[in-house]
C-alpha cells in the first residue's frame, strides 16, 4: 500500500516494472493517495473510478482509487488504522529496533535507498 505526502509528478519510482517480477503473481498494490503524475508507482497507471477492474501488470493487481477516503472519511480512517497498525508496528520493529521478521523481509523490495 502506497502513501506519499509530496508531489508525485517528480517523485522517483518506488516500485518499477522490474520490481513486479520479484513479487508473487496475484499480489496486490493499492495506491489510495493517488498522485496524479507517474510518480512513485508508475505501473499503477491513471486513477481508476469506483467499479473499474483492477489493472493487471506483470501478474500483479494494481488498484489506484482516490475516492475511498473522501466518500466515507470516518470509516476509511478506522479501517486503515485498525488494519494497517499491526503491520506498521512490525515494520517499525524491524526498521527502528533492528528486529528480524521473515514476513517483513519477504515483502521488502527496497532498503537503504
Amino acid at each position: 500500500m502506497g502513501a506519499v505526502l509530496v508531489s508525485t509528478y517528480d517523485t522517483s519510482p518506488m516500485i518499477t516494472e522490474a520490481d513486479l517480477g520479484l513479487m508473487r503473481p496475484g499480489a496486490v498494490i493499492v495506491d489510495a493517495t493517488c498522485g496524479y503524475g507517474p510518480g512513485y508507482l508508475p505501473t499503477a497507471g491513471p486513477v481508476q473510478r469506483p467499479g473499474d477492474e483492477p489493472r493487471l501488470v506483470g501478474g500483479i493487481l494494481h488498484i489506484k482509487v482516490d475516492t475511498w477516503p473522501a466518500l466515507v472519511p470516518v470509516t476509511a480512517t478506522a479501517a486503515y488504522t485498525s488494519n494497517a497498525a499491526p503491520y506498521l508496528v512490525r515494520l517499525a520493529r524491524v526498521v527502528l529496533l533492528g528486529e528480524e521478521d521473515p514476513v517483513v523481509q519477504a515483502a521488502q523490495i527496497s532498503r537503504a535507498g
